[in-house]
Parts: structure tokens; sequence; C-alpha cells
């Protein structure tokens, strides 16, 4: 069973194996790229070598002893029916080369990764069943985390995944929920953070369709990147293309974001976009879909569309439901806690929700949230969030045809990160 407490027995060991990411501000991707680029080259040495599937497995062996590895090959998976995953407590290195073909019913490559640089993943399929789950381990309830590359990790650089991820919850009732917790990201599923380090995602991409069926759970959160972090969380230069829904029955929180399913204590977002479709019978957004606490988004767009499978008038129990293009739900901001959101723009078109927002669409109070220098299509007729409507007039609503220049948006850093964008996506992108 891949529990947080199983892992965090290795933590003694980690703390003399890995070398130091330390807290940076979002500004600071150019000084993470240079460190990752030193640190690859003095591993380079000291990297163990894995040329076939067969020296992969054997990491599950040692990889609990936080040894460093270097994939020397592409790898075809073809053959193997269904893989269960491995601990790698050191670092792996894909030495940008490509995994496919990937196929497991358990989860990601691995359960739990330190670090995981320069790593393609193409056409994985990955088929959960939690009732299948829970015949094999006996147990009623869980916590199951799953991604793409790791069901659970710390630390993912210059990453790529597509493919497929079904998820299906599944118990002897259809109606009560089964009080479990699931978290489900394209390339990993659940940040684990250690020694108040940042759980960092740099660089990464996902192409992987994520479909989230059954009935009712205690909490599902789900992202193009990362299911979830309820601890310090750095995620830059990340992107999706995937399309996520989230047809589960209506449980205690559903949640969904092209980035991010919900960003937990201090979460930092800087230079993502979003174009998958995001739907959740709960929650969506464009980047995050629930963010609690702290949370700064800046230099982020979103172009797919946001959706809710159902409304507090369709569902028939009260539970609001909530779109937004950059965030779909903010909770209560606590004192000296801010939710910060500049630079930002959205084009996707938000629907089917109670509160529709073109960047927010449920605030639950408006003590500390920020919301400055974003830009929206006025196409839809909505308003920054979809509360307070009149709280935030630091923004600006345009038609598409305008929204294709970027020197008519109100960001305040255009000449350093962004640029118009090119023959298949018109609207602004990163430099």
């Amino acid at each position: 069973m891949k529990k947080i407490f199983t892992i965090l027995s290795f933590v003694l060991v980690l703390q003399f194996l890995f070398v130091s990411c330390n807290k940076s501000s979002t500004n600071n991707y150019e000084a993470t790229q240079e460190f990752e680029t030193v640190n690859r080259e003095a591993d380079s040495a000291n990297l163990k070598s894995i040329h076939t599937i067969e020296d992969l497995m054997a990491i599950s062996k040692n990889g609990q002893r936080g040894e460093n590895y270097i994939l020397m090959n592409d790898l075809d998976f073809s053959s193997v029916k269904d893989w269960n995953g491995i601990y790698c407590t050191g670092r792996f290195n894909g030495n940008n080369h490509t995994i496919k073909n990937f196929k497991s019913t358990t989860g990601g490559l691995f359960l739990y990764a330190l670090t995981v640089t320069d790593l393609n993943m193409e056409n994985i399929e990955i088929n959960f069943d939690t009732s299948k789950y829970k015949e094999k381990t006996g147990m009623l309830t869980c916590t199951e985390n799953i991604g793409g590359i790791a069901d659970s990790g710390f630390y993912f650089y210059n990453c790529s995944v597509s493919g497929n991820i079904q998820f299906t919850v599944n118990g002897s009732s259809d109606t009560d929920s089964d009080g479990s917790n699931y978290y489900i990201g394209a390339v990993v599923g659940k940040g684990l953070s250690l020694n108040d380090e940042e759980v960092k995602v740099v660089n990464c991409r996902s192409g992987v369709n994520i479909k989230i069926n059954g009935k009712e759970s205690e909490n599902i959160y789900a992202g193009g990147v990362i299911g979830c972090a309820d601890s310090l969380l750095n995620i830059s230069n990340c992107s999706n293309s995937g399309n996520i829904n989230l047809s589960a029955k209506r449980s205690k929180n559903n949640s969904v974001g092209g980035i991010c399913g919900k960003s937990g204590t201090d979460g930092e977002f800087y230079k993502n976009c979003n174009f998958g479709e995001i739907s959740c019978n709960g929650v969506s957004g464009g980047i995050v879909g629930v963010s609690d606490k702290k949370t700064t988004i800046d230099s982020c767009y979103n172009c797919g569309k946001i959706k809710c499978g159902e409304s507090s008038k369709s569902n028939g129990n009260n539970k609001i439901s909530c779109a937004g293009g950059i965030i779909g739900l903010t909770l209560k901001a606590y004192e000296g806690s801010n939710i910060d959101i500049s630079n930002s723009y959205n084009v996707g078109l938000c629907t089917d929700a109670d509160c529709c927002g073109e960047i927010v669409g449920g605030v639950y109070s408006r003590m500390g949230i920020n919301i400055s220098n974003c830009a929206f299509s006025n196409k839809s007729g909505l308003s920054v969030t979809g509360v307070f409507q009149s709280a935030f007039p630091d923004n600006k609503a345009m038609s598409l045809e305008e929204m294709k220049d970027i020197s008519n948006y109100p960001f305040d850093n255009k000449s350093d990160t962004w640029k118009n964008g090119v023959k298949n996506y018109k609207y602004p992108i990163f430099q």
C-alpha cells in the first residue's frame, strides 16, 4: 500500500542523499534551470546505467537506498502487461530518452521518486479500479496517489508524458461515500515535501487524458501536472494539453485543475498554461482547481474550456459548483496568507457552474484575495470572478481580436515574459 508513512521512513536517509533545492521565488526560474544543468553534469560520473527493462526492475531492490540512475536507451514496454511501481529515493536521470507503451493497473512508473529529470513517457495506459485495490489490500478506505511518472514524489524537471489515465472509484455501494482520498496527476499524483523543502515541478509537459468516474469518495483531486500538494509547491514553465473529466458522483471535495487539482499550504505558479478541456462534478479551474491558504499565480494562461458536470440546481443537495479560467475556487485566505493572481489571461469558455468567473469561479472570502493586471475575453459576459464581481477593477476585458495583440494587455511584464502568438495559436505566448 502506497502510504505516506511508508515513504517517510526514508526521510533520515534522504537528508544525506538529496542535493538541496532551496526555496526560491517564482521569478527564479532561470536560476532553477542553471541549478539543474550543474547538478546533472555533477551526477554524470555517479549514476548507475539503466539499459533494459530488467535493469529498471532491479531498482526495486536498491531504489530505497538512495542510489542514483541514468537511462541509456529508449525502452518499449509493450511486452510488460502490468507494471508494478518501484521506489527511487535518489536521482533518476532519463537522459532525454523515452519510455513508451507503459501499462499498469496499480499506478505510475515509480511508487515514489525523489528526483526525476529529462524523462519522456509516451502512450501510457493506467487503469486503476479502487475495488480491485481494496480486495487486494483488505482496506475499506484508503489514500491513493496515481501519477504517470510517479504516484508521489518531490522534484521533477524537464519531463513529458502522454497517454491515458482511467481511474474508477468503485465499491459495494453506489450512493454512499467510501471515505477515501484520491490524488491523480499526469506527472505526479501527490507532491511529498521533505524537511520543509518545496515540491518542485519545472519545465514539464502533459498530454495525458484523465478520466475519473464511479461512486463518491471523500476527496478527489486531479491535475494535468500534479493532483495535490498539501505543503510548499512550486510549478514553473509547465503545460497541459490533455483533457480531464471527473464525472464521479459529487463527493465532499471534487476538484480538477489544468495544472494542479489543489494547491495547499503555499503554492507558487509561474509561466504555466493549459490547453485541455477541464470538467468536474465540483470545482474546475484552468490552472488550479482549489486554492487554499497562500497561493501566488503569475504569468499563466488558459485557453481550454472549463465546465462543471452539475450545478446545485441539478445535484439536489445544494453543493455549489465553481468554474474559473485560472482558479476554480479560492478558499478562505488566512491573515498574512494571501491569494495573488497577476499578469495572467483566460480565453477559455467557463460554463455549467453555479459560480463562473473568467479568472476565478468561486471566492469563499474577499479577504486576502488580490487579482490584478489580468485579461479575459468579453465574449461570455462573465466578470473577473463569479462573486464579488466589482471588487477587482484592475483587470481588463477585451474582444478575442484585441486579445491577439500583447500591446493591449494590462501586464506589467510584457517585454520580459510575453510575445505575440504564432500561426496555430494567435494569443500571447511565453518568450
